[in-house]
Order: structure tokens, then C-alpha cells, then sequence
């Protein structure tokens, strides 16, 4: 027997309902069962079916509509239900006459009074649904639940889904079958297009993504972030991601077809428009949320558990707009969308979900932004967010967010699909624009401090611009000034002579986020000394500093010409006030000391503090050092600083603060600096 689940996704098809109102004077029709329905319905034209349990067992009922003859079907002494009819066929699943554990589909057809099993093989077969000429249904077998679709003209049985499914609320139009799927811990939607024969994961959510329904290879489904459930919408066609709702309200999907969704809105319901994605109130005979409810070209079709009723869509949403007015007619109510007749769609009881959220309208899929407030707007995924200050336009603006397949290139490992937003006018922000993406849920067989946050580009290199990194909450973070798109993935990059080298870990970290790139011939030289620009570049380098925010990149030393390879990086450095030279000379290509080195680290590290973490209490000291004593007046206070926060550590007590440092000690000390910054 079939027990209420709101993950159970019933598909109904409406393929001529004007028979109902024989069955009652005026607009629209009542008709009752004699066997009373257990769960749900299922319709499709003339045809409805049922389990009802009469007798000390549950059995398949059927109704034609147009002559009111009501029908059992079967007459087994084991359990029948959850049927489906197309045409003249009906479909239920049974554990035969003497009540085993495991279910069997069984096929019906009520020209020939024929009946056959169709679940040809071992399993636990449940939840089928009928269109088209096949039969859908999860098999539950070695742990695994698996989509089945047998062909009713071959006679054919194959799984669809892939190895590892875990398939719950199946929904079939006829062409595509989508259902939400457990296999990584959250449920994800799935789909098998079965003209296409490929099954695709539609969703990579951070929670679950429930209740599918399709209609037409449009696929929509509810999605809860930040304590609120929208719906959301695919198509097969095209591979677009739609975002139909928004708001503060709970929102999920109950019936489909064609252009039309039913909503429930908290405690109300609403017509959605999912071409103009505008909603409408729409409301039942009897004012409250029905256990299921059927859309069919101008029609809707309200099913409270005990009989049907079938009205104009029309007057269900004019019923709504008097509600919503306190009992006035609007003056100019909204076109009512048309649903479609060639697909099923039901809808279960309403399922109950607290939420919140910030106040933001979407309005022909683009996100409104309020210029006057702060905004948090997402990818539909979930994994993208984007933190939009008040003041950063202004204007009320849209902006328009997108998923496009991962990102392919030599050495890349893309961890999540391409996020494109487009700010609509191309109107330029006047603050930047924080993103931030999670890896959350994500496996991963490389160290997680490889990851980086990219901004691709077409027909380019892509341009780290991680600008935080919280690896407790798997979240990556950046600032953006423009149209743009991005990903978070792993670049690997090897040297062919640091594989034993005791920096060897950090250089393959500090290279994933090209902070050093290493040498043509693919060697690092991790003994090599260390010049002073070349430190300079790859400190200005790690920090993805934007130009926007230098304010002058004048000639300031003159041993560093406008041509100089790395003039740009040591004239943002002196604007930044971490360099100063000496005699007007930078002395680029001298060798720098670690001193130096950290000198130049503390100034930087204290002009971004505010973003730093606090060092430990229980933190290492100067005076452990015995050459403490060697180092230079002016650089004593940076030392004890680097010290005290792990930047430096030295070697058997000693600091060498005069010393030349190396690429592999510069990189090292980089390294940890980046990482009390939040940075690595």
C-alpha cells in the first residue's frame, strides 16, 4: 500500500474532462466514487483509476467518465495499488495472491480484458506510470533504486538510471522521465530522455532539490536554500535553468502542464506563467489546498479526497483575485495562462516548510535588485551566491544568473559549472560585487587548498581571483566590477625537480593558484636565490589586487623604467606602502634577505588586517632564537611580528635574517602568510 510521502510525484493525463458535467447541472462538474479512494487518483481522457480497500483488500478501481460505470479490476488477494491509465491501458503494482514482500508490475488492457506481469526480473518493482506506450517504475534491488522503462509495443524492459541510483518521485511525460535522486546524501533532480537514451543530472544543489514534475521536456522542481523553497525550471531543449518564483513565501510545485504550474504559496495557492514567470491566485471551490489537483488546456481539476470537481482555470483565478481584493473583482485581472492537454500532472498534500527570505522579485528570469537596500541573490544550484551592497547601483537593476557546463582545459580540474551572471544594460557597479562559491559536497582526491576561485573568460587563460578562502565552510570568495563568469577548479602543475624538496606540498599549492609558475624547461629551481622583484610579483600576485584600486601607477624609483618586466608590480607595491627603497632605488634585481622578505610581508599582512585571523595566545617568541642578535634595527619589530604569527620559523633556533632567501623559502613563507589571511 502506498503511504503519503511528500516525495511521491504523481503524473495524471487530462485528455477530455467535459464529461464531468453530465454529471451535474451548470459550469462545472461534481462526480463521486461509490469505492472509496485510497491515496491518490490518476486520470488520463475518460479514464480514472483508483485503489480502494473493499472487502478486507486493496484493489484497482476504474471509471469511464462519459457513461459513470465504475469497475474493479482486479480481484487478487494480495496487495494492488498505485495504478495509472493511458488509453486503454492500466498499470498497478501487486505482491500477488499470496502477499510476498516484493512488488510486480502488472499491465492491463481493457479491450482484450488481458492481464501479464511485466517486472520480468528479480526486485522490488513500485510506482509506476503509463504515457505514451511505456510503463516507468523504480526497482529496489541490492540497495540500489533504479528507473525501469519497459515498451509495451516491443515488449522490451531496461534500466535507464546509471549505477548507484537512489530514485524517489518519479515523474513521466511520455518522452522524459525525471525523479529526484539520494545516490551523494542530498536529493538531486535526474533525467533520462528517452528519445535521447542519456540520463543527465540536472541539479547540483547544497540541499535536497524535491518533487519533480515534467510536461512537454520542461522540468520543474522545488529547491529550499536559505530557509525558503522557490521552484525552478529546466529545459531539455535548450538546457536553460529557470527560476519561476521568489519572495519570503514557501513555494512548491503541484501540477504541470504545458505553460502552466500550480503552486502552493504557504498556505495558498497560485498559477504560475512560466514563460512570462508572472503568478496569479488562484483558488478551489472549497477554499483550501486540495489533496490533488490536474491542469488540462482551460480546464483544472480539484480532487479533495472524496469526489471531483472540474471548472474553467479562469474562474478558479477569478475566484482568487475577489479573495485577494476582500470580495472585489479587479478591474483588469491577468491573462490566464493556458495549460496543456498531453501530459499528467497531480499534485499530494501540502507539505508545510518555514522560511525566509531576502525581498527580491524576479520578473522574465531576472532577478530584481533594489539599489536602496543589500541584495543576496543565487545560482539555482545554490552554490553560487551574490552579496550586492545598497549603493552599488543607482537604480533598481536586474541582473540575470546562469549555469553552462564545466569549464575543459589542459591541466584544469572544474569542480562546479561555469556560474555567467549579466548585469542588463550593461550599467557598470559603483562598488564591487562579492561572489562567493561552495565546494561543499564535493569530492575531491587533491589537496583542498588547491582549489581556486577562476574567472573565465572566452578564448582566454582563466584568472584566479580567489580573494578568501573559510575551508570550514567549503566556500571561496571574490569581488567582481562587471559582467562576467566563474568557477571554482583545481589547476596541477608539477616540477621536475621538487619532487623530494621539504617545500615540495606548498610549491605544488602556491603553483595550483599560479602564484609561481615555475621555469620553460618545467623545473621550479627551489635553491635558487630570490630577487627583489620577483618577490614583489608574486606577493602582488597572490592578493589578486584590482587596478581599480591603485590610484597611480607613476615611475617611482629610477632603477625601474615604465618597460621593466615587473615595473607594475612594484609601483602597486609602493602605492600600497609596503616598499620604499632606498636613495630613490628599488634595486630590483638584487637578491632579497629574509628580513627583507618579512618586513615587506608585515606591512602588507597590517593593510589588510581587518580581513587577518587573530594570532594564538600561545604563540612562539623573538628570544627563542639565539641570532635574534643579527637582526637589522629598522627590521626587529616586522621579525617579531612574523615570528609571533608562524610567517617565519627558522632552522635549529636560528632565523638567519640576513641571509639570501630562496625561491622555495620565499614561496614557503607566502604561503603562510596567505594562509593567516584566509587566503590558502
Amino acid at each position: 500500500m502506498r503511504k503519503d510521502n511528500k516525495h511521491a510525484i504523481l503524473l495524471l493525463v487530462i485528455m477530455f474532462v467535459i464529461a464531468l458535467t453530465s454529471f451535474v447541472s451548470g459550469d462545472s462538474g461534481n462526480l463521486s466514487f461509490k469505492a472509496k479512494p485510497g491515496g491518490d487518483v490518476r486520470m488520463d481522457g475518460n479514464n480514472i483509476v483508483w485503489m480502494s480497500y473493499n472487502n478486507g483488500n486493496w484493489d484497482i478501481y476504474h471509471m469511464d467518465i462519459s457513461t459513470g460505470v465504475e469497475t474493479q479490476i482486479t480481484h487478487d488477494s494480495g496487495t494492488q495499488g498505485n495504478p495509472d491509465v493511458w488509453q486503454n491501458y492500466i498499470v498497478w503494482q501487486s505482491n500477488g495472491e499470496n502477499g510476498s514482500r516484493n512488488f510486480d508490475i502488472y499491465l492491463y488492457d481493457m479491450e482484450s480484458k488481458q492481464e501479464k506481469k511485466i517486472s520480468n526480473i528479480e526486485g522490488d518493482h513500485q510506482d509506476p506510470i503509463i504515457s505514451n506506450g511505456k510503463v516507468v517504475w523504480v526497482d529496489t534491488e541490492y540497495g540500489e533504486r533504479n528507473i525501469m522503462l519497459y515498451d509495451i509495443k516491443t515488449e522490451t524492459l531496461d534500466k535507464v538510471s546509471s549505477d548507484g541510483a537512489q530514485a524517489f518521485g518519479i515523474s513521466f511525460d511520455g518522452q522524459v522521465i525525471s525523479w529526484m535522486d539520494a545516490r551523494d546524501g542530498d536529493f538531486d533532480i535526474y533525467l533520462y530522455d528517452t528519445s535521447q537514451k542519456t540520463e543527465k543530472q540536472i541539479t547540483y544543489g547544497l540541499g535536497d532539490e524535491l518533487d519533480p514534475l515534467v510536461s512537454d521536456g520542461k522540468v520543474v522542481w522545488m529547491v529550499s536554500h536559505n530557509g525558503v523553497s522557490q521552484v525552478y525550471m529546466y529545459e531539455t531543449k535548450n538546457g536553460y535553468t529557470t527560476k519561476l518564483t521568489a519572495g519570503r513565501d514557501n513555494h512548491r510545485p503541484i501540477a504541470f502542464s504545458g505553460d502552466s504550474v500550480l503552486i502552493i504559496k504557504d498556505d495558498k495557492l497560485v498559477l504560475n506563467d512560466v514563460n512570462r514567470i508572472v503568478e496569479q491566485p488562484i483558488k478551489s471551490p472549497s477554499g483550501t489546498i486540495p489533496k490533488q489537483a490536474f491542469l488540462y488546456e482551460n480546464k483544472v481539476i480539484w480532487y479533495d479526497g472524496k469526489g471531483i470537481v472540474e471548472e474553467k482555470v479562469s474562474d478558479a483565478v477569478k475566484r482568487g483575485l475577489i479573495a485577494e481584493n476582500d470580495g472585489q473583482e479587479p478591474a483588469n485581472p491577468t491573462p490566464t495562462p493556458t495549460p496543456s492537454p498531453n501530459n499528467k500532472h497531480s499534485a499530494s498534500d501540502k507539505d508545510d516548510r518555514d522560511s525566509s527570505e531576502n525581498d527580491k522579485q524576479e520578473v522574465n528570469g531576472r532577478i530584481l535588485i533594489r539599489y536602496d537596500r543589500d541584495n543576496i541573490i543565487g545560482s539555482q544550484d545554490g552554490r553560487m551566491t551574490m552579496k550586492i551592497a545598497a549603493g552599488t547601483f543607482d537604480k533598481d537593476t536586474y541582473i540575470i544568473i546562469n549555469q553552462d557546463s564545466q569549464f575543459k582545459g589542459d591541466g584544469y580540474l572544474c569542480l562546479t559549472p561555469v556560474y555567467r551572471w549579466h548585469i542588463e544594460g550593461n550599467v557598470k557597479p559603483q562598488k564591487p560585487i562579492e561572489i562567493s562559491i561552495s565546494y561543499k559536497n564535493i569530492t575531491l582526491n587533491h589537496n583542498p587548498k588547491k582549489i581556486c576561485l577562476y574567472e573565465i573568460q572566452d578564448n582566454e587563460i582563466p584568472k584566479p581571483i580567489t580573494l578568501k578562502i573559510d575551508h570550514q565552510s567549503n566556500m571561496l570568495t571574490s569581488t567582481v566590477r562587471d559582467n562576467g563568469k566563474a568557477a571554482l577548479m583545481i589547476y596541477n602543475k608539477e616540477f621536475n625537480d621538487t619532487e623530494k624538496h621539504w617545500a615540495s606540498d606548498v610549491l605544488e599549492i602556491i603553483a595550483a593558484h599560479h602564484i609561481i609558475n615555475g621555469y620553460e624547461d618545467g623545473s621550479f629551481k627551489p635553491d635558487k636565490d630570490m630577487t627583489r622583484a620577483e618577490f614583489v610579483k608574486i606577493l602582488i600576485s597572490s592578493l589578486h589586487i584590482n587596478k581599480e584600486d591603485i590610484q597611480a601607477y607613476d615611475i617611482n624609483f629610477i632603477d625601474v623604467p615604465e618597460n621593466y618586466w615587473a615595473s607594475e608590480y612594484i609601483n602597486i607595491a609602493y602605492e600600497k606602502g609596503w616598499i620604499s627603497g632606498y636613495n630613490g632605488k628599488f634595486n630590483p634585481n638584487d637578491t632579497i634577505t629574509r628580513e627583507q622578505m618579512a618586513s615587506i610581508l608585515m606591512r602588507a599582512y597590517k593593510d589588510i588586517a581587518a580581513y587577518a585571523e587573530s594570532s594564538s595566545d600561545d604563540k612562539p617568541n623573538l628570544s627563542d632564537y639565539k641570532d635574534k642578535d643579527k637582526i637589522s634595527p629598522w627590521a626587529l619589530e616586522a621579525m617579531k611580528e612574523a615570528v609571533e604569527l608562524g610567517i617565519i620559523n627558522g632552522y635549529n633556533n636560528e632565523l638567519s635574517p640576513g641571509r639570501n632567501a630562496t625561491r622555495a623559502e620565499a614561496a614557503v613563507m607566502l604561503y603562510r602568510y596567505l594562509e593567516k589571511l584566509g587566503k590558502m
